[in-house]
């Protein structure tokens, strides 16, 4: 799923377009830089964020997980980073439970702009 969209940004960041197996457009999936203004925790800071968007037409398919799954192996594999973070609105259920499902753990709580933030962190990277 990534490897035609890694030649668009040397660092490896940036958005890829998901497709389900006809090649109908179904979302969006990304890694970014936790911006200034979105580092609500100590947590947050510094970090790299994956962002996923799906059409509606798209939920409950399983691409979410797959797509989720696909950039998280490639900051791990390919960007070799030690970890990534995410912050979800506290009333967003269904991406509380992907999180989980994909690895992440709930680390901290934040106010933010229109509701609580769940603070979620994955660890990449073996000790050692």
């Amino acid at each position: 799923m990534l490897d035609a969209s890694r030649q668009l940004g040397g660092d490896g960041l940036g958005f890829w377009a998901i497709e389900d197996l006809h090649g109908a457009f179904a979302g969006i999936v990304g890694l970014t830089p936790v911006s200034p203004e979105a580092s609500v925790s100590p947590v947050m800071t510094g970090g790299i964020e994956p962002t996923i968007a799906i059409h509606r037409d798209f939920t409950s398919s399983g691409l979410a997980f797959q797509a989720l799954n696909a950039v998280v192996e490639h900051a791990r594999s390919t960007l070799h980073l030690p970890r990534l973070v995410a912050a979800v609105d506290a009333p967003n259920v269904r991406s509380h439970r992907l999180m989980l499902r994909t690895g992440f753990r709930e680390t901290d709580r934040a106010p933010g702009p229109a509701h609580t933030l769940i603070l979620y962190e994955r660890l990449l990277q073996s000790p050692g």
